[in-house]
């Protein structure tokens, strides 16, 4: 029976490829990569959609170029949208399995950006498509709706285009500007600025063609022109109302800002197609627009022009089919329930469609008055949306006025006068120089258009020297003993200290503007090292809170922590040659603190690493109640150890989270303690900085060649090797038995059982030349090798004396990692904060104990397993729930118990942490 279902998933998977034209290499790739999985994992659902997946990543894999194994080249692009169909899988079902199968065959960050990225192309599509939907009706005359017209006879006359038809051209007009430029494919910043472009050409060219029916009169009433006949005079006033102005004060924009979009990418994208014949009409006498696209003799031509524009696009560029946004029959509202990419949130009742604000759809509809845009860096939001609430670019802009493109604002050429000799042409050098090597990678590497490079450095430019007009005070006050012209000449004449500044500026704008352009990106356009970086964030932030956002303040503040806890630690990185040169010691934590003269220092400022390690480490033991000093400095010995002593083998290209993780449970294992590695991995994930492939991806080793073309990644040693000494446990009989650790912290079984796709198999997966796995693997084969022999002698140590050769924890006071006091929520001004339990405090009598409900999807912790003895009350009582009560059939967990002690404990910190600042 097993046989006849493989061959009959075999024959399916044939004809799908068949269908998308796959070449045979392709095809066997995505069927071997398929095979070896459903061996290992239990995919759930349909097989086709796991196909789906599989298909995907074959044509996205790289290949060893022929004769040449050290380069590679792109693999065959396919049809997106086809291959949906194909496989009858929705697109939000699509990204759900694709999130899932990057995490089961652990993806390398190559193939992850790619998902990630056309994820976020499709989310900024619709969410501006959302606000289209909208907007386009206070515009036009949603009432001059016909229905669907036949089609008619080629010797027929064209009628005029109706409200239907005028509102697909208006969306299919929008989405071939955008993808004309590619670059501006992620940039939701843009996107809304080309949607107020479009609307806006349009109302000239009905108004022009004398369309006054299919203009809303709203419109007319608020520009001051009531008539709507289609008289000259009538279009006349028409044509004098700004719909842009009226447009930008709905949308997160500003004025300034579309005419920029306008000028830069609107105009030269319609003059090109113009010129290549895939737009009809004609320059207006001002040329700052077209007429005659909508007229009578044009419409027809220009939809279908636009229409196999677009499909070449398409072809092209192997991206989603954005032209089902558009449906005659369905509100912005219904549309973006359907396409939302939210699977978990509270349940959709007619009240909540009624207002918009569903669950699955509240991320992408909040984009009035504030900037949304994707999450890099944190951990995957529970809530499902793909946007969270940032500081708006606009706002930022605003602040920072008076800059001409070019050249310095007033306040700043006053400042650079009163200084002398004047340091303004070393600034403009530093500032010309930068400028230069951002446009050449940009048009030579990234494919942008000279006019766009040079308008978004203009940006750049102009929160430079904000930034740096902020800063130059700020170090005044540092240096009292210095003279104002020595320090404003010091500091604008560093090259260095400039050229941070423009990157830090740089980062700031692209965050932003949403474009998904994640850290480090920004260092490789500028060619600059990642710890060069590192300072300068102290300095921007400290120097300049009054014009960044709390939002922009987080995510430098989460730069900082990725500066040291992986970035820094990658191959590339010229830390590594440093550290060559002193043997590759580096100074332990007591060392850092002490500021001693010691060989090995290395340009990473190594008491914020240890201030970040030791943060998270004091929060993963908190959540799994590991409450013992001794527990918790044993697995900061360890810790510190794999990198100070085993950085060479153990931290190149991998993250230190993951040693953290390894650190707790070899912990764990060597003092027989109960917590599991399923349990560390679930306390982790609630930290702000967690992301599932930090352990689901985990680089194990490089081979020396290439895996060869007969699967989407090669099977790897596919059952783990048995652990060393310290993963040893004592058997009933009191001998020694070696397991092999895995997500639920007993041994291995059998390999033919398969394990669900959350969880983890010990498996390792090879792209290229590089083998991929997931943190179990890495423990077993790695991590253990490493560090048995320092973990054995704490092993069944006495507690008494071996404390004694722990080493000590950093002396800073312990933060809190999570935000606090934090809002609950972005459009409710209500905060909650942590509190401190005081010795002195005494529980108040017949205290009251809380429950809250776990995330949905997450496991049970050990205190959700003593709920059933809470309900019981008494030995020997069961309970009992019947299937007719709502929880019995409800997707969340058992309850999460809060104890109020560690409430008061993390508000102690808390007031500890004002008092030193004050």
């Amino acid at each position: 029976m097993a046989s006849n279902d493989n061959s009959d998933l075999r024959e399916t998977h044939r004809k799908i490829c068949r269908a998308l034209n796959i070449d045979a290499d392709t095809e066997n790739r995505s069927w071997s990569s398929f095979e070896r999985t459903r061996d290992q994992f239990d995919l759930t659902g349909e097989p086709t959609h796991w196909m789906c997946c599989a298909l995907y990543v074959a044509c996205l894999q790289e290949l060893p170029a022929v004769g040449d194994p050290d380069h590679y080249i792109q693999g065959n692009g396919v049809n997106i949208t086809n291959l949906l169909t194909q496989c009858d899988i929705k697109i939000q079902e699509f990204f759900s399995k694709m999130k899932q199968w990057s995490e089961i065959r652990s993806l390398p960050g190559r193939l992850r950006t790619a998902v990630d990225n056309l994820h976020h192309e499709f989310s900024v599509s619709i969410t501006t498509y959302t606000v289209f939907g909208e907007d386009f009706p206070r515009i036009f005359n949603e009432a001059n709706i016909v229905p669907d017209e036949p089609k008619r006879n080629k010797k027929s006359k064209p009628n005029p285009c109706s409200y239907n038809r005028l509102r697909e051209f208006s969306w299919l007009l929008f989405l071939t500007v955008k993808e004309q430029h590619r670059e501006q494919r992620r940039d939701l910043a843009t996107a809304m600025d080309l949607c107020v472009c479009v609307m806006d050409l349009i109302y000239r060219n009905v108004v022009a063609d004398g369309r006054m029916d299919l203009v809303n009169p709203k419109v007319l009433q608020e520009g001051g022109s009531s008539s709507v006949d289609g008289t000259t005079a009538a279009a006349e006033a028409a044509l004098k109302i700004n719909v842009r102005e009226q447009l930008c004060n709905e949308y997160p924009t500003t004025s300034e800002s579309v005419d920029e979009t306008n000028r830069s990418v609107f105009l030269p994208a319609l003059s090109s197609m113009v010129e290549a014949n895939d737009l009809r009409g004609t320059r207006a006498p001002d040329g700052q627009s077209f007429l005659g696209l909508v007229s009578v003799a044009n419409f027809e031509d220009n939809l279908k022009l636009l229409n196999r524009r677009y499909e070449r696009c398409i072809l092209r560029c192997g991206m989603l089919d954005e032209r089902i946004a558009l449906s005659s029959r369905s509100s912005p509202t219904s549309q973006r329930n359907r396409w939302s990419v939210n699977v978990a949130g509270p349940p959709r009742t007619p009240l909540s469609l009624k207002s918009g604000r569903t669950g699955g759809g509240g991320g992408v509809g909040m984009v009035r008055g504030i900037r949304v845009g994707f999450a890099n860096g944190g951990p995957e939001q529970s809530s499902g949306s793909p946007f969270v609430v940032r500081g708006t670019l606009s706002q930022l802009m605003k602040r920072i006025r008076g800059h001409e493109p070019g050249s310095p604002r007033g306040t700043f050429l006053t400042l650079m006068k009163n200084c002398t000799p004047s340091p303004l042409g070393t600034v403009l050098e530093h500032v010309d120089r930068m400028r230069a090597r951002f446009v050449k990678r940009l048009t030579e590497q990234e494919g942008w258009k000279l006019a766009l490079a040079d308008c978004r450095f203009d940006a750049v430019e102009a929160l430079y020297y904000q930034l740096l007009e902020n800063i130059i005070p700020w170090e005044l006050k540092k240096r009292p003993s210095m003279t104002v012209s020595r320090v404003i000449y010091d500091l604008c004449s560093n090259a260095f200290f400039n050229e941070t500044v423009i990157v830090c500026a740089a980062e700031i704008i692209f965050f932003l503007r949403q474009e998904q352009h994640n850290f480090p990106w920004i260092l490789e356009v500028f060619g600059m090292e990642p710890f060069r970086f590192f300072h300068i964030i102290e300095v921007t932030v400290t120097a300049n809170n009054d014009i960044l956002t709390s939002d922009i303040v987080n995510h430098l503040r989460r730069i900082e922590e990725q500066l040291v806890d992986s970035i820094s630690w990658k191959s590339s990185s010229v830390l590594w040659e440093c550290m060559e040169k002193e043997n590759y010691q580096i100074p332990a934590n007591k060392d850092v603190e002490q500021r001693a003269e010691i060989a090995g220092v290395t340009p990473l400022k190594g008491d914020s690493m240890y201030q970040v390690a030791y943060d998270r480490l004091c929060n993963l033991c908190q959540n799994l109640g590991i409450d013992s000093e001794v527990i918790q400095k044993l697995i900061w010995t360890i810790l510190e150890f794999t990198i100070t002593k085993c950085s060479q083998e153990l931290m190149r290209d991998r993250h230190l989270d993951q040693l953290l993780m390894c650190a707790i449970f070899v912990t764990m294992r060597i003092k027989k303690l109960p917590n599991t590695f399923k349990q560390i991995m679930h306390c982790y994930h609630s930290q702000p900085q967690a992301n599932s492939s930090i352990y689901r991806s985990v680089f194990i080793r490089y081979e020396s060649a290439a895996a060869p073309p007969d699967g989407s990644g090669k099977e790897v040693e596919e059952k783990a090797k048995d652990a060393d000494e310290c993963s040893n446990g004592q058997g009933k009989n009191g001998t020694t038995t070696t397991t092999t650790a895995s997500s639920n912290g007993e041994a291995t079984g059998d390999a033919s059982e398969r394990c669900p796709v959350t969880e983890m198999a010990g498996t390792s997966v090879q792209y290229g030349r590089e083998v991929y796995g997931d943190i179990i693997k890495f423990y077993n084969d790695i991590y253990v090798v490493t560090v048995h022999h320092f973990a054995l002698q704490y092993y069944n140590a006495d507690v008494s004396q071996e404390s004694l050769f722990l080493s000590p924890t950093p002396k800073s006071q312990m933060r809190n990692i999570q935000k606090s006091p934090r809002q609950i929520s972005s459009g409710i001004n209500l905060y909650v904060s942590t509190t401190n339990k005081i010795s002195s405090l005494k529980d108040s009598p017949n205290v009251r104990v809380l429950t809250f409900p776990s995330s949905p999807g997450q496991s049970p912790t050990m205190h959700e397993r003593k709920l059933p003895l809470l309900v019981r009350g008494k030995v020997g009582e069961t309970a009992a729930r019947r299937l007719t009560e709502p929880a019995a059939y409800e997707p969340t967990r058992a309850t999460k118990l809060r104890r109020l002690d560690k409430i008061h404990q993390e508000r102690q910190h808390q007031d500890n942490e004002m008092s030193e600042n004050e």
